[in-house]
């Protein structure tokens, strides 16, 4: 007797096949009978989907994200769930929670993801057991970030680190690889990760390799050194691990037009046998912390003792002036906004959530360097914002790539919420399937699929999940290609996808008929 039977589904298995007319069979938490030829009876199961008229894949795997920091608070996920995705990779962009002296620490240092961490334990294996311990909606898997080795080892010092502070970070990572990690990240635009020379990441790198781990960036620079960074990330990894380049973009007005030209640099790499992918999200506008536009030596002690940097006369001056360079040259001020502001500090702008840094300039009566400054200084350095900085062009360039996954770079979880979070948290999947497939055609539905599962699963070495087969994982989604969509917009982000009609995670129901199940069969993987 099967579990559940999805019944007369149009199947994309995820392989990048042209799709098929199927029943799928489930036992436990595994695809037992796929049947592409006969029909399954819905007698021979428990519970019967029938899926006539609407396309069943795999679940979708998002490879950047950041929810390490919030899924010990929100479980449930809804945003994910309500998108299809039923396995995320964390640790992204150097800023893993552990290892840490104190998760109070990893709070303090990436305020901008707003954590929720429900017990301090900052290793990796006790968050990781931790996280198990909520029963997550979906599968989790996790990464060691360098900006948070590098703070076990040295602290935020701006300078390379030593031969003793490389073996102590070397030594961390083996922790992490022991406890179960999938990969290493560098965020190289975040302090202290930033004042790491490319000699040390290139070390690092290929010591996190040796124990498999893949090898996730965001690269030193998305701008103008684009090309650089790419260099210097294919250097680091040579051909002795696997390179993922986080959220491939070409950042600020001066560079719109040069994704053909990374993606053609990238491939060239392929061509020597470099094993380098990419992922990109389907979104005109990055979000982070306003923190990074800032000088990295201006973050040597730290984001929560920037406000007293900002305090001393010449170091204002200092900041000022670098970010006046920014907004000339990238990304004006009214191409920021503001998205979060931290309760830490003495507060009161909290007005500014959901206005460009350009309004919050003329409401304070001051230019924009002097505006980003004085948020920063009543919010104790946690000021999350959203930067319009891409073209569409390259951002369809970028999602039509062969070897580019969709990810998404999110962190919320929750289907409500304080803040203006950027909507790629509620509707980076999709999008790509509603905007991107059905009404633009940048890609076909077999490809956008192939992008969301069996590729990101290679990356993670994830053999059992990924596509659908028997003796597969049955992580699944439902949904209606016709109507699939995001409705989440920049205006007002706190929306759910629709037209997703089931998702099942390891074999149990996250979602059917468009409702919420908490099946709570999520696991870390």
């Amino acid at each position: 007797m099967l579990d559940v039977l999805v019944s007369g589904a149009t199947v994309y298995d995820g392989t990048g096949s042209d799709p098929v007319i199927a029943d799928i069979g489930i036992k436990g938490d595994t695809i037992t009978d796929y049947a592409t030829t006969d029909r399954i009876p819905p007698e021979k199961a428990r519970e019967v989907v029938n899926a006539e008229g609407f396309a069943v894949a795999p679940g979708f795997i998002d490879l950047h994200q950041h929810c390490d920091f919030t899924i010990q608070g929100n479980p449930d996920a809804p945003s994910q769930i309500s998108q299809g995705v039923t396995t995320v990779l964390t640790g992204n962009c150097g800023s893993s929670p552990f290892p840490a002296t104190s998760l109070k620490v990893s709070a303090d240092s990436w305020a901008h993801l707003s954590p929720e961490f429900i017990e301090d334990h900052p290793s990796a294996s006790g968050f990781m057991d931790t996280v198990s311990k909520c029963q997550p909606e979906i599968n989790v898997a996790f990464q060691v970030g360098l900006s948070s080795v590098r703070r076990m080892a040295m602290g935020d010092a701006a300078r390379p680190a030593n031969d003793v502070e490389i073996a102590e970070m070397k030594r961390q990572i083996d922790v992490a690889a022991e406890a179960g990690v999938r990969g290493f990240s560098t965020g190289l635009i975040y302090a202290p990760g930033a004042y790491a020379p490319p000699h040390e990441v290139r070390e690092l790198v290929r010591h996190a390799s040796s124990h498999k781990l893949l090898y996730s960036t965001h690269m030193r620079d998305e701008g103008d050194g684009l090309r650089t960074s790419i260099q210097e990330s294919i250097e680091a990894v040579g051909h002795v691990g696997k390179l993922e380049i986080s959220h491939l973009k070409s950042s600020g007005k001066n560079n719109h037009g040069k994704m053909r030209s990374a993606l053609e640099q990238i491939e060239h790499a392929r061509s020597e046998g470099v094993d380098v992918t990419c992922d990109v999200y389907p979104y005109m506008a990055s979000s982070t912390t306003l923190t990074s536009l800032f000088p990295d030596w201006s973050l040597d002690e730290g984001r929560t003792a920037l406000p007293r940097r900002c305090a001393n006369p010449k170091e204002r001056t200092r900041i000022r002036e670098h970010l006046r360079e920014i907004f000339a040259t990238s990304t004006a001020p009214n191409e920021i906004v503001i998205a979060k502001v931290s309760d830490e500090g003495p507060g009161g702008f909290e007005w500014a959530v959901g206005n460009d840094l350009g309004t919050v300039a003329e409401r304070l009566a001051c230019d924009p360097e002097e505006a980003a400054i004085v948020l920063i200084e009543h919010h104790a350095g946690g000021v999350g914002m959203i930067q319009y900085s891409m073209s569409e062009d390259d951002v369809r360039e970028a999602l039509q790539y062969t070897h580019a996954s969709i990810a998404s770079d999110g962190h919320v979880l929750a289907d409500h919420g304080p803040g203006h979070p950027h909507p790629r948290n509620f509707g980076t999947f999709t999008r790509v399937l509603g905007n991107y497939v059905r009404e633009e055609k940048v890609l076909n539905l077999t490809d956008a699929i192939r992008k969301m599962t069996s590729l990101p699963a290679s990356r993670l070495n994830l053999d059992d999940r990924g596509v659908i087969a028997n003796g597969k994982k049955a992580d699944l989604v439902v949904f209606d290609p016709e109507s699939v969509d995001s409705l989440s917009t920049w205006k007002n982000p706190w929306q759910l996808s629709k037209g997703i009609r089931a998702v099942l995670v390891n074999g149990t129901f996250a979602l059917r008929d468009g409702h919420f199940l908490r099946g709570r069969a999520g696991r870390v993987i």
